[in-house]
Formats: structure tokens, sequence, C-alpha cells
């Protein structure tokens, strides 16, 4: 589907999600999978070392797909659904075989009429129920979805949940291009409501989101906003396969996309936060700064710039931290643009990619001689 720029592109994929998956005990095969992760390794380094690698337990997960009408839109490049398909797909090549994991489909059954509304809205399938991950199996579940009907993500979410063990940590992660279609019209329960029900009764369970191609609608970015926070879990956004892949990989090992650089934050420290915000995220003591002109305050590994008393820059200048796709200092300008797309010309030595869909965030990377990432810089675009 994606010709030759695709290939390209779903070869950037597998490494930054083999890379981001490390720490769920991911590899690349059964055999030579060692040998194929350390050459990875040694091309742009690795989220966590080895040693941690092996203690990290796998959390059982259900993977929520949204197959509805809107992710026949072709944008992503391709159509929205195919790039899901295959971010997913990746995604679960990068995972160990033992990785015990569901897949739910909603709005494949039906189309979205208004007379196929009442059966759109009850159009939620199992496609796999949970089980140690085999490739194949999932490769021929994606394979024959299509995407066609309504956007139940509240009937979803409760039926992901069934699948799921009855105690210990366990996970939904929802991908959807959209807003729950059902709910206003009071044909399915509220998606934000049913999270909040679910992780306030068992703080083991969370529920994350991936919004695809959303930065055009404000509403299905806010509710799977509000699904994320009332689930205890992550709200990421992917404006391309690329990044879904990468995206989708950091919900699925959130103890280590918590200290990554994401597209808005970096260790609860937004940008546009306060003094006071930075305080309160900051595991430290700060000094005082003036709340006026251009200061700059050591928080971790992180230097945080605060214009008129609000975060305006967060610059990381080590490899020990990511972004929350993989990339970090020591890295080239050609693994950047790998995951972001073409860099621009910022400033003497320095270059720009849009770090979330809507443009409004940008990465900032500074470069040695050699093009490699010497500080990388989460600020607004422009």
């Amino acid at each position: 589907m994606w010709g030759q720029s695709g290939t390209r592109r779903a070869s950037a994929v597998v490494m930054a999600a083999v890379l981001l998956l490390a720490a769920c005990g991911g590899s690349s095969g059964p055999e030579g999978a060692d040998e194929t992760a350390a050459a990875t390794d040694r091309e742009i380094g690795a989220p966590m070392p080895v040693s941690a690698l092996e203690e990290v337990a796998p959390v059982p997960t259900v993977i929520v797909i949204d197959a509805s009408g809107s992710m026949a839109v072709q944008d992503a490049p391709g159509q929205r659904l195919e790039a899901a398909k295959a971010a997913v797909g990746d995604v679960m090549a990068a995972l160990r075989p033992g990785h015990e994991l569901g897949l739910v489909v909603y709005g494949t059954s039906t189309g979205s009429s208004d007379a196929e509304q009442q059966a759109g809205c009850q159009d939620v399938v199992v496609a796999r129920e949970v089980g140690p991950m085999a490739q194949r199996d999932i490769a021929g579940v994606l394979a024959g979805l299509e995407p066609r009907g309504y956007t139940p993500v509240g009937l979803s979410l409760q039926t992901a949940v069934d699948l799921l063990p009855a105690s210990g940590p366990r996970q939904v992660v929802i991908v959807s291009d959209g807003l729950d279609t059902c709910a206003p019209d009071g044909l399915g329960p509220d998606p934000c409501a049913v999270a909040g029900d679910l992780h306030g009764t068992d703080q083991d369970l969370t529920v994350s989101t991936v919004g695809f191609r959303t930065d055009a609608d404000p509403a299905a970015s806010a509710q799977l906003d509000c699904i994320a926070e009332a689930g205890g879990g992550q709200n990421l956004s992917a404006a391309t396969a690329t990044l879904l892949a990468t995206r989708l990989s950091a919900t699925l090992n959130q103890d280590w996309s918590a200290q990554a650089l994401t597209s808005t934050s970096f260790r609860g420290i937004d940008l546009g936060a306060t003094v006071d915000d930075v305080r309160s995220a900051a595991d430290e003591e700060l000094p005082t700064v003036r709340s006026r002109g251009v200061v700059e305050l050591e928080v971790g590994e992180a230097v945080v710039e605060l214009t008129d008393g609000l975060v305006s820059a967060i610059t990381i200048a080590t490899s020990d931290v990511r972004t929350i796709d993989g990339l970090a200092v020591g890295d080239s300008r050609a693994d950047a643009e790998r995951l972001y797309g073409p860099t621009n010309a910022s400033g003497d030595g320095v270059v720009s990619v849009v770090a979330d869909g809507t443009g409004a965030t940008c990465f900032a990377l500074d470069l040695d001689g050699s093009d490699r990432i010497t500080a990388i810089t989460l600020r607004a675009c422009g």
C-alpha cells in the first residue's frame, strides 16, 4: 500500500518500535534476536540497559482498534485503518512472544447510515481473546479489517476489560481517530465515565488512548484525553503511521514513557506551566526566580526555560532521556527525520521537527559538525 516511500517509513517504524518496546522484553525474532537488537542499540541506543529489560514483566493488554467509517479517510498517507493495522502489526512484532495480548475491534459489521446506528452501536467484536502473543495470529486478524460503521468507544472499553484477568496490573489501549458516536444519543455508555469507574474501582487497571489524526478534531482529542485521565493512563496523539507505532509502543511501556520527553511535557512539567507547577512536579528544591523576563532552572536532567513566569522551553542535553518516540542526544539528524519527517533549519547548527500532529510544538535539535544531536529542546513551533 505504501510503495517505495512506505518501505522506508516501515523500516523507521520497526526500528523505533523495537527500541521503545525493549522494556517490555521485546525481540525481533526467536533466533539471532539478541544480535539484531544489539546492532540496533549500537545504531541509535537503547532506552533501558539490558539488565533492566530482563526484570520487566509484560502487562496483560487489550488493544481496541477503531475500524469505523472515518478510518477509511485517505490521509495517513493512505487509508487511516491501513496505517493503524501496519502500526499495530509492527508493534506486535517487537513484543516478546509470551506477552498476554487481546484485540477488540469496533465498526466493522455495519455501515454508518442513520438506519444502521442502533446495530452499529452494538458493533464490537472480540477479534482475539487475551493470551500469549502470536504474531501470525495477529496478522491474520488485522488483514481482514475494513472500516465501515459507528464508534462505540464506551462499549468497546467495557468489552475489553471483560477479557482481562480479574486482578493484577493490566491495561486497555484504545487507538481511535474520533468521538464516540453512540453515547451522545443514549445508545452506549459514556467512555470517560466507564474509564473512571474502572480505574476508580481498581487502580491496577489502566486505560490509555492514542489519537490518530485527531489534530483537526478538538472534540475527539478532548474525549480521548478525558478517557486516559479518568483511566489512570496516558493520552498520546500521532499524525503519521510511524508516530502511531512509536506512541502505541509508549502506552504499552508506561514506566519507561513516564520518564520521556513528550510533545507537550517532561515528567509532569508542561509547556505553559507556572513556576509553582514546576515546583510541584520537581522532586527537589528549586531556587526563587523572578516572574518577568527569561530565566532557566535546572530540574533533574532538564533545563526548564520560563518566560514571564511560564514554561516556554524544556531542553535535554543527556542521552539518558529520550523523546516519547525514542530519539536521544547522540542520535543523528537522519534518525530524527526517519521519525518526524524533514527537518527545518531554525538557527546556526539548530534544526527543528514537528513534535505533534497539530504543529503546535516542535523539537529543536542542536547538531554538531557531523550532524549528531547534542541537545533536544521542546518548544512551541514558530
